[in-house]
C-alpha cells in the first residue's frame, strides 16, 4: 500500500484498490453466465458496497432498518445502495 498523506488520501487509496479487487473478480463463472444483465449488475454493486471502507458497521445497521422499513428486504440492499451513492458521488466530482 502507497502512503497517500492524510485521511482523504488513505481512504482514496483502499477505494483505488477494492476498484482493483474488483476486477480481478470479474471472471465469469458458470453460475454468472445463467443471471441476468441485472442480477449480475447488482452482485457487482453489491461485492463494490461490501469492500467499500468509508461507511461503519453503525451506519450500515442505520441504513437497513431504514432499508427494510422501505420494503427492501434483500441482503443486498445495503450494499448495493452504500456502491450507488459512491459511484454517483464520484461522477458527481468529476462533471464539476
Amino acid at each position: 500500500m502507497m502512503k497517500h498523506g492524510g485521511q482523504r488520501g488513505r481512504i482514496a487509496e483502499r477505494a483505488r484498490t477494492a476498484a482493483t479487487s474488483e476486477r480481478a473478480d470479474l471472471v465469469m463463472t458458470s453460475d454468472d453466465e445463467t443471471l441476468s444483465f441485472r442480477e449480475r449488475t447488482m452482485r457487482r454493486l453489491a461485492r463494490i458496497g461490501d469492500k467499500l471502507p468509508l461507511f461503519d458497521a453503525k451506519y450500515r445497521l442505520k441504513l437497513q432498518k431504514e432499508l427494510v422499513r422501505g420494503g427492501y428486504r434483500s441482503n443486498m440492499a445495503v450494499s448495493v445502495l452504500l456502491a450507488s451513492k459512491f459511484c454517483v458521488g464520484l461522477g458527481s466530482v468529476y462533471i464539476r
